[in-house]
């Protein structure tokens, strides 16, 4: 298992984008559960959830069970 990667923060996956509630822009990615893969949002800042991270790769490491392959 990756560092700082726990049981909690695999579930993350499946949460909605949540952008917060504050007026910050902050690019962030989250993995969208329909398309099956790690998209873009502008993260206000404050609040949200754990479907927040900070690059793609992060998105993408963690959510890689939950990506759809291309066939």
């Amino acid at each position: 298992m990756l560092p700082g990667v726990t049981t909690e923060s695999k579930l993350a996956c499946g949460l909605p984008k949540d952008v917060g509630a504050c007026k910050s822009n902050i690019d962030r990615w989250y993995f969208d559960t329909i398309k099956g893969q790690c998209d873009i949002f502008s993260y206000s800042g404050c609040e949200g959830n754990m479907n927040n991270f900070n690059t793609l790769e992060q998105c993408q490491t963690l959510c890689a069970k939950y990506q759809k392959r291309n066939e």
